[in-house]
């Protein structure tokens, strides 16, 4: 199946009669992490929207969906998300200016680093007990992007390529990502990388981090759900600006995870979370900035798919976030990733 199909932006309603059509028409087959399938593919790429490529065989077309869950209605999440955003990053330009740090953070903005290329986090899962209830302990970091915005960062100009990384110097190398065609950075703390910069701890980053942390604990409810969507924003629109310094932060975030997943036998991870088979005394506990919570001790378990974790409690979340928070068009992709796994996966 070649790859050299017009993309053709659908709302929900049809989104979801692609899915079935997918499901009655087509053999399915589990997802993989090629671009493409022998029969169709389905992923979400790093602007929230969600893609489906198949091939027709009534038509003989190769057809490619993309599903924006913000567009249509425009809920209030949308809204809030990139309203919030914007201001965030205003307050860290900021504080950038008070601490002559501003030149680092647009130090790549408009630059094809920013055009052309995206991250790869650190998520894996267990395969072998997807769709399956088993026993798991889950830990979820406090405001995981704000604590490692804390951390020595890159800043000026790239100052070799291709050597190895030394102290007080962080690494990236380029791979590519089969997912949106993009380049991606891999952060580099030890050997050898592609791009090398020097580090340092922005004052602004960690005065902002601080600010915001003691913002969100004060919350509750509604509006502590909100304030987490504005701070996965700044971190989203530091992308724009300076891509080095948005991966350095995945980068500490896939490190963190990768040394807890070596200590019992994880489920699934992100970048700030693990569900697990065992406690883990090593992560720290607390209420503190990048400390984590024990969200769950001894309760059923179920992956389903794509990111939706389901808990024998009732609770149902997809990367993280609550379906009740999540704005309408989520709402209606939630259900229906949770029927396209059912198809792909057929009990």
């Amino acid at each position: 199946m070649k790859y050299n199909t017009r993309i053709e932006s659908v709302s929900a309603q049809k989104f979801d009669k692609a899915l079935n059509y997918c499901g009655n028409y087509i053999e399915a087959e589990p997802t993989s992490n090629s671009l493409i399938s022998r029969n169709k593919y389905y992923w979400q790429d790093n602007r929230s929207n969600y893609h489906l490529v198949f091939k027709d065989y009534v038509t003989g077309k190769v057809r490619h969906f993309i599903f924006d869950p913000y567009t249509g209605e425009k809920d209030d999440t949308y809204d809030y998300k990139y309203r919030a955003g914007f201001k965030a990053f205003m307050a860290l330009k900021s504080l950038a200016n008070k601490y002559d740090e501003l030149d680092d953070i647009n130090r790549f903005k408009d630059s094809i680093y920013a055009k052309d290329y995206s991250w790869i986090p650190f998520e894996q899962m267990d395969t072998k007990n997807v769709n399956k209830w088993v026993k798991a302990w889950e830990y979820d970091s406090n405001s995981n992007y704000l604590s490692k915005m804390k951390m020595p960062l890159p800043y000026g100009d790239i100052i070799r390529q291709n050597d190895y990384v030394r102290k007080g110097e962080i690494g990236f190398n380029i791979e590519a990502n089969v997912k949106n065609g993009k380049k991606s950075l891999v952060t580099v703390f030890i050997g050898h990388a592609d791009l090398i910069f020097k580090t340092k701890i922005y004052k602004s980053f960690s005065e902002l981090a601080d600010k915001m942390y003691a913002i969100k604990k004060s919350l509750s409810g509604e509006e502590k759900d909100k304030y987490k969507i504005k701070v996965c924003a700044l971190h989203g629109n530091m992308k724009n600006h300076n891509i080095f310094i948005a991966t350095a932060i995945i980068g500490y975030s896939s490190e963190e995870i990768k040394m807890y997943n070596n200590m019992a036998h994880v489920y699934m991870n992100t970048v700030d979370s693990i569900i697990c088979d065992r406690p883990i005394d090593a992560i720290p506990l607390g209420d503190g900035l990048g400390q984590f919570k024990l969200q769950h001790e001894g309760v059923l378990f179920k992956y389903r798919s794509h990111g939706i974790k389901e808990w024998a409690t009732g609770e149902k979340k997809h990367k993280g976030q609550k379906k009740s928070r999540i704005g309408i068009e989520h709402q209606q992709y939630y259900i229906l990733k949770g029927e396209l796994y059912h198809v792909q996966n057929k009990e």
